[in-house]
């Protein structure tokens, strides 16, 4: 009798703990506000400066009156643990209010699913978790990204020996990303699922093109897939999607806003359509590499919402002036649904969103991307000491590179900041020039390639110039036989201490011109007022027609234009027959 009453307090007091249990909620959108800083944690991917670079673009032209500061922490070929070695110098002592966390692509091995890796991979983020909870950081966990096995299928690979191990990557990567997932939703976390929509967009594009693919190495996407990367965030932090929009109404010949959101709207003239408009924001706009990727997301219509909307106006043609100059010719069915501008290049703040992303462009090239490969090289340093501690400092052989190569406009910059633009890497050394054939090549810039039987480190690579040859893009840098060597030549000293002191004065200059392109930026992308106008082009006869051929049968004055409609389907095809195509007819 004891033991059954035993037994039912047992059961009330698991049931009363499941019943009564709390769940933590799903977190709110992201908030950045002025002085605000966010640090993208990573690897490689990261380290290519390109998802992050969009992200920035977005922050800096949806918020110019904000100044948040954006920190790229990605080291390429680093798993978790090598995150928390550089935690407090790399990332918490930025102080930001949210930190994203984009590892697991190396943490796999690029091997078949196995439980022990799984549990390295839960052990360290947990702990990674744990630090920037514990230094009051947000931490927004990310799935890793897509491997995509096809390029490796297409350069010759076959589902044999080494490519074996990744015929079933891709769900490995998966797997750790549903734990990020329960890790985000028991902890209350932010998400981003990077995974989902490299995916869908690649299976949805191989219906046309069986050869498409956003990862063209299989590991680190290309500028198109960052950009779906880059959206991907938005979306799943809850950016705010509209720009601007403005609605006019006209009713018995008098016109009035409707609505002006996200700025000032001053009316300028009571017949007339004209008046200044001053947007808080400007549209999201990416450099040209990452075009393709914008609109194959539609990432302007999702993200970078900017629209006009005029009802009530009579049937016809009207154009759209900013500053003057005409941006767009639309009719009033057109502008009564709204026009969509953040696409349009002809408009003023879309040449300005242009130039901000520019700007940016070059300060990740130029001093973000030198940061990261600064910071993987100190990575090497730690582990070729450790690896050789007693004989570290012992017989270095010094290593002069090079000195006869050609200028070109992109010598200097560091190999990260090109190298997913290149085909082909040359290499110099002792015995003559090397050719590393590409396709596979990448910034991470560690392993050995095998080259005509000679083995050919490019561990410490220093990019001299760039160029291409017969259609061909390549690059020279300087290779050391001797890691030592690289690293007297570049901080002059192999003792740990001296090291680190010679590491933090290039990283203090870095960040110096880094800030200074970021003041510019702040300076080009603050608001400035646009003077709208939208006039009727000219008389119109409203004709229901079936063709334009039909318009001999119309009697129209020489100033009028003819718009012609005809259903097509559900819809209503609208075309404007004017005066000059009547007469070239």
């Amino acid at each position: 009798m004891k033991n059954g009453t035993l037994l039912a307090v047992c059961l009330v007091v698991i049931v009363s703990t499941c019943l009564g249990a709390e769940f933590a909620k799903t977190p709110p959108p992201i908030q950045l506000e002025d002085g605000d800083a966010f640090v993208f944690v990573g690897d490689s991917i990261t380290h290519q400066c390109l998802y992050t670079q969009y992200v920035e673009d977005y922050y800096y032209t949806r918020y110019p009156s904000r100044r948040i500061h954006f920190h790229n922490a990605g080291v390429s070929g680093d798993v978790a643990n090598d995150v928390l070695i550089r935690m407090e110098e790399d990332v918490t002592g930025y102080r930001p209010k949210y930190a994203s966390v984009l590892i697991g692509m190396n943490d796999g091995h690029y091997t078949p699913f196995a439980h022990e890796i799984l549990a390295t991979y839960k052990r360290d983020m947990t702990r990674l978790v744990e630090q920037l909870e514990a230094a009051k950081i947000g931490p927004i966990l990310m799935t890793p990204t897509m491997f995509d096995l096809r390029p490796v299928l297409m350069a010759g690979g076959t589902l044999e020996g080494k490519d074996a191990d990744q015929i079933h990557y891709n769900a490995t990567l998966a797997f750790f990303g549903m734990w990020a997932l329960e890790t985000a939703n028991e902890r209350g976390l932010g998400f981003v699922n990077m995974h989902e929509p490299l995916n869908r967009i690649t299976r949805e594009n191989r219906s046309d093109d069986p050869r498409f693919t956003l990862i063209e190495d299989s590991v680190h996407p290309g500028a198109g897939g960052q950009l779906v990367m880059a959206l991907a965030f938005l979306k799943d932090v809850g950016a705010e999607p509209v720009v601007s929009a403005i609605h006019i109404d006209v009713h018995d010949d008098e016109w009035n806003v409707i609505e002006a959101k996200n700025g000032e709207f001053e009316k300028m003239d009571e017949d007339a359509i004209r008046f200044r408009f001053t947007a808080n924001s400007l549209p999201w706009v990416v450099p040209e590499e990452a075009a393709a990727g914008f609109e194959l997301a539609d990432a302007g219509g999702l993200m970078s919402q900017e629209t006009v909307r005029v009802t009530g106006l009579e049937p016809g043609a009207y154009d759209l002036r900013i500053d003057g100059k005409v941006i767009g010719s639309y009719s009033h069915l057109q502008l009564a649904s709204g026009v969509e501008l953040q696409g349009n290049e002809l408009t003023p703040q879309y040449q300005q969103a242009l130039k901000v992303a520019a700007l940016n462009k070059e300060r990740n090239h130029e001093t973000i991307a030198s940061i990261r490969d600064l910071w993987g090289t100190r990575k090497h340093f730690r582990e070729v000491i450790a690896e050789h501690r007693d004989t570290f400092t012992e017989d270095v052989q010094e290593d002069e590179p090079d000195k006869t190569v050609k200028s070109h406009p992109l010598e200097g910059k560091s190999l990260t900041a090109v190298i997913e633009e290149l085909d082909f890497l040359f290499v110099f050394k002792e015995d003559g020039t090397l050719n590393v054939s590409g396709g596979f090549f990448d910034e991470e810039k560690e392993g050995t390639y095998e080259q005509n039987g000679t083995d050919v480190s490019i561990s410490l690579g220093v990019l001299k110039m760039a160029g291409s040859y017969d259609g061909e893009e390549f690059a020279v840098v300087d290779i050391w036989d001797d890691p030592r060597a690289f690293l007297l030549k570049e901080f002059g000293t192999l003792e740990e201490e001296e090291f680190v002191v010679a590491f933090r004065k290039k990283l203090g200059s870095l960040k110096k011109r880094a800030k200074t392109l970021e003041d510019e930026i702040y300076r080009i992308n603050q608001p400035v007022a646009h003077t709208y106008e939208i006039t009727k082009q000219a008389s119109i006869a409203l004709v229901d027609t079936q063709s334009a051929q039909a318009a001999e049968d119309v009697k129209y004055s020489h100033e009028q234009d003819i718009v012609y409609g005809y259903k097509h389907g559900m819809g209503l095809v609208m075309d404007v027959f004017t005066p000059e195509k009547r007469n070239g007819a």
